[in-house]
């Protein structure tokens, strides 16, 4: 798996993994792609209700590879989502229902910057130095919950608003 994912990267291709719904423990990382934290950006499950991690959010280190843990968070709790046979319906939880927030994320930066287009590493550090931090009381894998980033938001919840007006400036 990880060759695939170099390969992908390496072709411009922004792989973006759910982190898993295996938390609250810390090395619960360890599916895959998500385990592969050098070549996946990594997401976990914010509950913007409540401005915390989710319960179920998989927390870091990643399994594969000791990376830190999600890189961002989304909101992954209560979302409305669309449902087979049409329509939508609201109430779903899960890092699934957090990474499109994060492919998104991506895609709206790709139009806003198209020099950006296929710049993988680019892309995630914008990402990455754009989200609002956000501590834990947990520490995980010899990592502060206080460090930012930290194995339980990683670097934080991502902000759109912030990422897009970034590289607007440039």
């Amino acid at each position: 798996m990880d060759e695939v994912l170099r390969a992908m990267k390496s072709a411009g291709i922004l792989v973006v993994a759910s982190a898993g719904n295996d938390g609250p423990k810390c090395g619960t990382i360890d599916s895959q792609p998500s385990s592969h934290g050098r070549n996946v950006l990594n997401v976990g499950a914010w509950d913007h209700r409540f401005d915390r991690i989710a319960s179920f959010s998989s927390r870091g280190p990643t399994a594969f590879d000791q990376q830190i843990g999600p890189d961002v968070v989304a909101p992954g709790v209560g979302v409305r989502s669309s449902v087979r046979d049409g329509g939508y319906q609201g109430g779903w939880d899960g890092t699934s229902m957090a990474g499109p927030h994060v492919a998104g994320l991506a895609a709206l930066l790709w139009s806003a910057d198209r020099s950006l287009i296929g710049q993988i590493d680019r892309t995630i550090e914008i990402i990455r130095t754009t989200a609002t931090p956000k501590e834990s009381n947990q520490n995980c894998g010899g990592i502060s919950g206080k460090a930012i980033p930290n194995a339980v938001f990683g670097y934080g919840v991502i902000n759109a608003y912030e990422a897009v007006r970034k590289v607007a400036k440039n």
